[in-house]
């Protein structure tokens, strides 16, 4: 009996430290796939814009059609902007990809001026013509935070807890 004890605890400790690391590993195995889903939609935009020669577009959308608030994590679009107004009209610009909502505790926010939306012009470059970012947080936690650096040629650049504050 009192060895059937000791093994139990021994177990009890070592699954009261095994849990916590577990939790933490589908936490940025979650964040992982969430950033590069984002960077995947970038990526697709660009290339697009210059393989078709089109003017493309990521924004976030709740319904999966239309251009609305600030908040990457609720979803996003990548679609054609055929008269450059940043806003999806359905009739006429198609949609090329449509990303469902993110983990309810992540925020994915971008930079002031790409906050409602990111255009990729024919040349690959960003619309804007100026670099901007995209932070991808935990709870507002900078330690687990990551970021997509977007460069005014429209290269990306991924970067792991180099963030100082969530763009919440």
């Amino acid at each position: 009996m009192l060895e059937l004890i000791i093994v139990l605890m021994i177990a009890g400790i070592t699954l009261s430290y095994a849990v916590p690391t577990y939790q933490q590993m589908i936490l940025r195995q979650q964040m992982r796939i969430s950033m590069d889903a984002f960077n995947t939609s970038l990526s697709l935009a660009r290339n697009r814009a210059m393989s078709k020669n089109q003017t493309l577009v990521v924004c976030p959308s709740i319904d999966g059609q239309h251009c609305n608030d600030e908040k990457y994590e609720l979803g996003w679009i990548v679609f054609v902007d055929n008269n450059e107004n940043r806003q999806r009209e359905k009739s006429s610009e198609s949609l090329i990809w449509m990303q469902a909502q993110l983990n309810k505790t992540f925020t994915l926010r971008a930079t002031r001026a790409y906050r409602h939306s990111i255009a990729y012009l024919p040349n690959g470059r960003l619309a804007r013509g100026f670099s901007g970012n995209v932070t991808l947080c935990v709870n507002n936690q900078v330690d687990l935070a990551s970021k997509i650096i977007m460069i005014a040629s429209g290269r990306l650049r991924y970067e792991n807890h180099s963030v100082s504050k969530c763009n919440a």
